[in-house]
C-alpha cells in the first residue's frame, strides 16, 4: 500500500476530483515516476481540481503542477 498526505487547499467543489487523480497517476507512470511519486502527482492534481468550483478549471499543465509541489506545497497528515 502506497499512501501520500493531501495537500492543503480551500475546496470549491469536488467535480472531477477523483478522475483528476487518477488522470495524474497514469500521466506520471506514463513518464516513468516511480509509484510513490505518482501517487503524489495523483495527490496533487485531485488536490487542484477541488480547489475550483468546476470539473476543468483546477487543471494545470503539468510542469506548473511539479513546480507547485517543488515550491512547498503544505502536506497535512491523514
Amino acid at each position: 500500500t502506497i499512501r501520500h498526505p493531501i495537500f492543503r487547499v480551500n475546496v470549491r467543489g469536488t467535480t472531477g476530483a477523483g478522475d483528476s487523480s487518477i488522470a495524474g497517476f497514469l500521466s506520471a507512470l506514463l513518464r516513468d515516476f516511480s509509484p510513490e511519486a505518482a501517487v503524489e502527482m495523483a495527490a496533487a492534481a485531485g488536490a487542484c481540481c477541488v480547489e475550483q468550483p468546476d470539473a476543468l478549471s483546477g487543471l494545470m499543465p503539468w510542469e506548473d503542477l511539479l513546480a507547485r509541489i517543488d515550491s512547498g506545497w503544505e502536506k497535512l497528515s491523514a
